[in-house]
């Protein structure tokens, strides 16, 4: 056998151990034994989910390669620019319906990025072709916590059974350079993370396991149909994603406000079998949405419409407004 510099064959990293090195980051009062606890409990119940899968992802910084993202955030300073290469795409039919093929996406610390799309087929056939020649098309990159584990001590807890919860961390869109400090500061844990891709016209939405280091697909793909799918702009996704970014809603009304955002409307049953709940949850998440006047009811049977004004500032919705009369049928990649 010829000399390697390559190492022994061992068994797996487990990256729980970085995500816990992160977790320390934070100051000693704030992840202390109790926080630490929780920490442990939320990796294994995260880390032990069975997601519906894309790929897999690869990290690369700085000339080598990165076992997982909690890695780059353990670096002192942000890499001056980071690709995520997404392998072992999924084959089943539908799979690429609400995401499209892509097969690296680099993003760097002045907030912009690189996406190497690969070229999409019949939808009810084969997708993503291997041996094509990628697309590839300059953007603007952010970032924003889908979930994620904030260091909770016991004396918190404490307030928050007493009525006084201590206040939220300012949560939102950052830049690749902006997450490296947030995170880094504060010691957030972030499990999930959504990366956004903004077009001139259109924005492009990837959701990212660092757990299991996985590309996951959207909830809609083979649950809703396509005919639904509304276009937005990349205007209006930026002022919906900054919104979003904020967590001032619980998860599940959250996550139900990003599938109403993407479609043109929606009804409780369609809801509850792309988030998996019961129906009873999808149709108070949508009351919930409808009672902070970000969706709106119509019909019998009863279909919810997302109130799309709530995003951006009066100026810019009547631009969006005029854009929309404007275009009778949109064109561009329509991003989920």
């Amino acid at each position: 056998m010829s000399p390697t510099n390559e190492p022994a064959a061992s068994a797996p990293p487990n990256p729980w151990v970085d995500f816990e090195q992160l977790a320390r980051l934070a100051p000693p009062e704030l992840h202390e034994a109790y926080s630490q606890k929780l920490l442990r409990r939320s990796l294994w119940d995260v880390g032990h989910r069975k997601p519906r899968s894309l790929g897999r992802l690869h990290w690369e910084a700085n000339g080598r390669r990165y076992g997982n993202f909690a890695q780059l955030l353990l670096e002192p300073e942000p890499a001056p620019e980071v690709t995520v290469n997404f392998t072992d795409p999924a084959r089943e039919t539908g799979a690429y319906e609400f995401n499209p093929p892509c097969r690296s996406l680099t993003f760097r610390v002045d907030g912009r990025g690189t996406g190497a799309f690969l070229p999409v087929g019949d939808l009810t056939k084969e997708l993503m072709d291997p041996h094509g020649t990628p697309d590839l098309e300059e953007g603007v990159v952010r970032f924003a916590f889908r979930e994620a584990f904030v260091p909770r001590p016991l004396a918190h807890e404490q307030a928050i059974q007493q009525g006084t919860p201590p206040p939220p961390l300012p949560f939102g869109l950052f830049s690749w350079r902006n997450l490296h400090r947030f995170t880094r500061h504060h010691g957030v844990v972030p499990y999930r993370l959504e990366l956004l891709f903004y077009l001139p016209e259109t924005r492009i939405r990837y959701e990212l396991d660092l757990l299991l280091n996985r590309l996951l697909q959207d909830p809609r793909a083979g649950r809703l149909p396509l005919d639904l799918t509304a276009f937005r702009s990349s205007r209006l996704c930026a002022g919906f994603d900054r919104f979003v970014a904020q967590w001032t809603l619980p998860l599940i009304p959250r996550r139900a406000l990003e599938i109403l955002f993407e479609s043109r409307q929606i009804s409780p049953p369609e809801l509850a079998a792309c988030l998996e709940v019961s129906l009873e949850l999808a149709r108070s998440s949508l009351e919930t949405l409808r009672a902070r006047g970000l969706a709106e009811i119509t019909g019998t049977p009863p279909v919810y419409l997302p109130v799309l004004e709530s995003y951006l500032t009066p100026g810019e919705w009547a631009r969006e407004r005029s854009r929309e009369e404007a275009e009778d049928a949109p064109s561009g990649r329509q991003g989920g």
